[in-house]
């Protein structure tokens, strides 16, 4: 968990905290449970395409992922399509002794670094607002008119 998703998630629960104590009658179970829904399906995309992302976009560099990038530093296309064929990112990173800025762009690379970041640190707070959702449609269908 990263340091920022320690402040993002009590806040997201402190922010429903309102609507749980507003809208606590029977009549809300099914609005709950939509809400519970649609936020369980938003963070399983969130997490999936995290996971999908950071296979696509990472090598391993002494048995560490390292973030690659998309655009590649002007000569290294050439030298890529010419050895290409023979190696994998992790071939190259290691061909460049670990500094991936060699190959691709910082740009590039930074974009993907905030890109995974944002999708890690959205999924655990869509997540916890799936599960109050759906116990708050609980707790509303177990109340009596």
């Amino acid at each position: 968990m990263t340091a920022l998703s320690r402040y993002v998630l009590p806040l997201c629960v402190g922010l429903i905290m309102v609507p749980l104590a507003r809208f606590g009658r029977k009549r809300y179970t099914r609005t709950w449970w939509k809400a519970g829904a649609a936020t369980l399906f938003a963070a399983a995309v969130c997490f999936f395409s995290y996971e999908w992302l950071s296979t696509r976009w990472t090598c391993s560099y002494n048995h560490q992922p390292v973030v690659i990038g998309s655009e590649f530093m002007p000569g290294r296309e050439e030298w890529t399509k010419t050895n290409g064929r023979f190696f994998e990112c992790h071939d190259w990173i290691m061909a460049h002794g670990g500094k991936v800025e060699d190959i691709w762009t910082k740009s590039s690379i930074d974009r993907r670094c905030a890109n995974l970041s944002a999708l890690y640190i959205v999924s655990l707070p869509i997540a916890a607002l799936a599960m109050i959702c759906i116990l708050q449609a609980i707790y509303c269908n177990s109340r009596k008119n």
